[in-house]
């Protein structure tokens, strides 16, 4: 009986996704509840330095480069993170949330502050970006143009920037850069308001700054000690709201942390992932997980949005329902196929109508696949219709009446693609809409496939239809899956 209705429960949530989301919204205070243990005080940030510090800014500089230029043994430095043997999987994990964090991606111009011997901007070099490191040690990055003339595949056609700066200013000129990482570097950083207001003057309008920082207590740790004992070296105690609130009064728009952690680990008997996902074991993996919030924070500060959109995409997904029509549908020659669609975003990432920038990066569309009575493909992507903007379900809901149409809207929405019999053989446009993000940039796919089918018989070769008439290269021949690297994309 409990099988039956747990088989039940799960069906009725995949029919109804408003039934999903309504027991959602009626667990959510109790699981707060059960939560409190867990809770910490959140005082509000403070957008204040210590004077003292930051009079010693320059102090702090002559230190570091102290630390490079006389460092005991400068090969470790040199073959970081590889060297760090006890740290290796944290440098390696850590670096893999800042770049899925920030959307890099190749072709990005970033900049990494406090760069030292450069390994992360040599990581990113291989990985396609342009790359910009700075930092107040000389000698660092001469070791880190070291470690990059050291490798055989490193892409020198990208052009790899080394720029030594004094603490205060960055050598950048306003709006130069698309991304910002700071790794393990901006708790020791004397002048944080100053440096972050020149890391807001250097992104571009919809800039992003990752930083990876070791939370409390990291100042107190014997290795921090042992390092101001012995080179003067700066280890400041990061408090995230601190950091927010000098962010905002540089000019950042939002200021986010990433709930991860370096080291977070649940190993569970691979028999009960299904009793964990339903809630057994969820104790001992928030404390886990709670602690690595607090023990190390990965932070996003936005010059403009945090919204991850078609052309930089986060998690793409759709549901696609075909309401009508309800069954097989035979259509006469030249006779167009009315199709009524319900689409809901149930990703992270807003659908952009016409993509962004020059090159429309991004746009969606719905397309339909045409197959033959026996099921083989005879044309993909015949006709791509252009969708409305859709933002993710858990942004926002609006009414359908609005220009974009927003994921949580579940309205129906009608396309009439010109569908049109071309010849004598029978042929099946089957349940097969694609909802499809791609462009100049790097997209994704997203699919669903409708129970219904729809068919119509060809009379005759000659094609018919106004897209024929026009000329289009829909009717010249037919269209295969548009790549979504390397070409230019059409608008919607």
């Amino acid at each position: 009986m409990i099988r039956l209705l747990h088989a039940g429960g799960i069906a009725a949530f995949e029919r109804f996704p408003g039934l999903r989301r309504a027991a959602y919204a009626a667990w959510e205070p109790v699981l707060r509840f059960a939560l409190l243990p867990f809770r910490l005080p959140s005082p509000p940030g403070r957008a204040i330095e210590n004077p003292r510090v930051v009079a010693r800014t320059a102090a702090y500089n002559e230190a570091a480069e102290r630390y490079f230029a006389e460092h005991p043994q400068p090969s470790s430095l040199l073959t970081k993170p590889f060297s760090d043997t006890g740290q290796f999987a944290r440098h390696l994990v850590a670096a893999g949330v800042l770049i899925a964090g920030a959307r890099l991606r190749p072709g990005d111009t970033v900049v990494e502050i406090g760069a030292g011997s450069c390994w992360l901007s040599h990581l990113l070099n291989r990985y396609g970006c342009r790359t910009i490191a700075v930092d107040v040690s000389a000698t660092a990055l001469a070791l880190g143009r070291q470690l990059f003339e050291r490798d055989s595949w490193t892409n020198w056609s990208l052009e790899p920037r080394f720029l030594p700066y004094d603490g205060r200013r960055l050598p950048l000129d306003d709006g130069s850069c698309d991304r910002i990482v700071v790794y393990d570097a901006f708790h020791h950083v004397p002048n944080q308001r100053e440096l972050l207001a020149e890391m807001h003057r250097v992104l571009r309008a919809d800039g992003v700054a990752a930083m990876s920082e070791p939370g409390p207590g990291h100042a107190s740790s014997p290795a921090s000690v042992a390092e101001t004992a012995d080179w003067d070296i700066l280890e400041n105690e990061l408090a995230v709201a601190d950091v927010a609130a000098l962010a905002e009064a540089a000019g950042f728009n939002e200021v986010n942390v990433l709930a991860e952690g370096p080291t977070r680990r649940y190993e569970l008997p691979a028999r009960d992932i299904g009793r964990f996902l339903g809630g057994r074991g969820g104790r001992r993996y928030w404390v886990g997980l709670r602690h690595e919030i607090v023990s190390h924070h990965y932070l996003l500060l936005y010059k403009g949005s945090s919204l991850a959109t078609t052309a930089r995409p986060g998690r793409l997904a759709s549901r696609l329902r075909l309401l009508r029509p309800a069954g097989p549908v035979t259509l006469a020659r030249g006779e167009p196929l009315r199709v009524v669609l319900r689409v809901t975003n149930t990703g992270d990432t807003r659908w952009l109508r016409r993509g962004a920038g020059a090159a429309r990066a991004g746009w969606t569309r719905l397309g339909v696949h045409l197959h033959e009575s026996g099921g083989a493909a005879r044309q993909s992507d015949r006709l791509r219709l252009a969708s409305r903007g859709a933002r993710p379900r858990r942004r926002s809901r609006r009414t359908v009446h609005r220009a974009a149409h927003v994921a949580g809207d579940r309205a129906p929405r009608r396309l009439r693609p010109p569908l049109r019999s071309r010849g004598r053989r029978r042929h099946v446009v089957r349940g097969a809409w694609r909802l499809e993000a791609a462009g100049a940039a790097r997209g994704g796919r997203l699919t669903a496939k409708p129970a219904c089918t729809a068919s119509y018989r060809r009379r005759s070769a000659r094609p018919c239809g106004p897209a024929s008439r026009r000329g289009s290269s829909a009717a010249r021949a037919p269209l295969t899956a548009p790549s979504t690297r390397g070409r230019r994309a059409r608008p919607a």
